[in-house]
């Protein structure tokens, strides 16, 4: 459930502040930047900080709280690093296949932290790659259409 509620955020600012929001993606991908430090720059908080809040206002448990907050900076939860540590893990993945909404904008660099939480190998990864492949290309496959 975290994982798909992680970037709830960006949703958020997409419907409350659509011209400061295209503001920050063009911001992102003329800088190199990761949105999230982006939006830490020109709106002074980000897509995560958003998330824990509605996280918050639904009073959502904070087994999925923390890693919707916390997906950016795992170590800086207070609780439940290592599924930060996962939901970190997974959107550096599935963005870096190319499933991501703004999948031409830099990746998050993998934190040595999720290292020390998460057994990570090069193995370990191409396993991953392997299995979630075709899950990817069929969601890059998608139309509007297709998920009304």
């Amino acid at each position: 459930m975290a994982g798909l509620l992680h970037d709830i955020g960006k949703v958020i600012l997409h419907l409350e502040t659509p011209e400061e929001y295209r503001a920050v993606l063009q911001h992102a991908s003329s800088s190199g930047k990761a949105i999230w430090l982006a939006e830490s720059e020109l709106l002074g908080f980000d897509h995560a900080t958003i998330g824990l809040w509605i996280c918050e206002q639904w009073t959502l448990p904070a087994k999925l709280a923390m890693p919707i907050g916390y997906h950016h900076l795992p170590s800086g939860a207070s609780a439940h690093k290592a599924r930060s540590a996962v939901i970190s893990l997974a959107d550096i993945i599935v963005r870096g296949m190319g499933g991501g909404a703004e999948e031409d904008l830099p990746l998050d660099a993998i934190d040595p932290f999720i290292e020390q939480q998460i057994p990570i190998t090069e193995k370990f990864i191409e396993e991953i790659v392997e299995e979630i492949e075709p899950e990817i290309q069929c969601m890059k496959d998608l139309v509007p259409g297709d998920t009304m």
